[in-house]
C-alpha cells in the first residue's frame, strides 16, 4: 500500500488510467467494499490473512489476473482474418524470395477453417498459429529465418544487431529449441498463447518451460504487428521467446531471444535477452492448453 498520496497505473478497457492507492478512498467507498466482502463470506480471518506478510502482493497478483481475464483483447481477430494473413505471407513471401518460407497447401487453409479454436478468454490471451519448417535442428533454423525475414517485410524498421551481437563482434549461436530440436517437425497449426505471463519473477530460467514460446512468438510479431507497436514496457510488456535458447561463447552465457519496440524510433528490437532477467517490463509469454490438429 502507499500512504504517500501517489498514484498509481493500471489499464481498464486497454487504457492506462492513474488509479488512487486504496488507503487514500474515502469511508463511501471503504464500507461498500467492507460489505461486498463480507456478502461473499469474508470474516476476520481472511483480513488477518490479507495483512500478513507477502499476502497483500500475493491478493494483488491474483486481483490484477482477473481484470485482464475480463478484459478483452483489442488485437483479436476473426478466423477469416488470420487465414487471410497467412495467406497473404505466402504470397509477399514467396515473391521477394524468402528462400525459407514454404506455402501453405490449400487442404491445409481448408482444416485450419474448420478447426479453429474459439477466441481465448482475456485481455492478453491470444489465438495464433505455429508455422514450422523442416525437421530438426535444420528446421529449427530454417523456421528461424523464414518468420525473421517476415517480421522485417512487416515492420521494414527492425533492429536485429542486439540479437546477433553484430556490433560488438561477437558470435551469437544460432537459436535451439529449449524441448530439443529433435522435437521440431513441419507443421501449421493453431496455438493458444498468454503474453502476460510471468511478470514477477526471479529470473527468465525459473519460469521457462515446456509451454514457453519459441518461433511461435515471432508468428505472433508478423500476425499481430500493433501488439509489438503497443510495447512500452508497463501496460504491454517486452516479450521473451523463452522457448528458444542461444548463447554467446564471448560472454560465456546463454541468451533469450527477446522481442520489445522503441515507439520515438517506430523500431522493432529484437535481442539477445539475459536469462536472469527479472524485470517486470517483460513478461515470458507461454501457450494455454488446447487441442489442436496438425497438418
Amino acid at each position: 500500500m502507499l500512504g504517500n498520496g501517489k498514484r498509481r497505473r493500471h489499464a481498464q478497457g486497454g487504457n492506462a488510467i492513474m488509479a488512487t492507492p486504496i488507503d487514500q478512498i474515502g469511508q463511501h467507498e471503504l464500507n461498500p467494499t467492507l460489505k461486498a466482502l463480507a456478502k461473499a463470506g469474508g470474516t476476520t480471518d481472511h483480513a488477518q490473512w490479507m495483512r500478513s506478510g507477502k499476502n497483500p502482493a500475493l491478493l494483488m497478483d491474483f486481483i490484477r489476473e482477473q481484470v485482464i481475464l475480463n478484459r478483452k483483447n483489442p488485437h483479436e481477430m476473426t478466423v477469416e482474418s488470420q487465414l487471410a494473413a497467412l495467406s497473404r505471407a505466402d504470397e509477399q513471401e514467396l515473391v521477394a524470395g524468402n528462400n525459407h518460407w514454404v506455402a501453405t497447401s490449400g487442404k491445409c487453409f481448408e482444416r485450419l477453417a474448420r478447426t479453429a479454436p474459439p477466441w481465448p478468454r482475456g485481455g492478453s490471451s491470444f489465438r495464433s498459429l505455429r508455422i514450422r519448417f523442416g525437421r530438426g535442428t535444420s528446421g529449427v533454423q530454417q523456421t528461424f529465418m523464414a518468420h525473421l525475414l517476415r517480421i522485417h517485410r512487416v515492420f521494414r524498421d527492425v533492429n536485429d544487431e542486439y540479437l546477433f551481437l553484430k556490433h560488438g563482434g561477437f558470435e551469437v549461436s544460432p537459436p535451439n529449441l529449449l524441448k530439443g530440436d529433435h522435437t521440431h517437425r513441419a507443421c501449421v497449426e493453431w496455438v493458444l498463447i498468454d503474453t502476460s505471463k510471468h511478470r514477477r519473477r526471479n529470473s527468465v530460467s525459473d519460469v521457462r518451460g515446456r509451454r514457453s514460446l519459441a518461433d511461435e512468438l515471432f508468428v505472433m510479431a508478423w500476425l499481430f504487428p500493433d501488439l509489438i507497436r503497443s510495447i512500452d514496457g508497463d501496460e504491454s510488456p517486452d516479450l521473451f521467446a523463452a522457448g528458444y535458447k542461444t548463447s554467446c561463447k564471448q560472454l560465456g552465457e546463454d541468451g533469450v531471444p527477446m522481442l520489445s519496440y522503441k515507439r520515438d524510433l517506430k523500431s522493432m528490437i529484437i535481442k539477445f535477452g539475459n536469462r536472469f532477467n527479472c524485470f517486470t517490463n517483460s513478461s515470458v509469454p507461454e501457450l494455454l492448453p488446447h487441442t489442436h490438429h496438425k497438418m
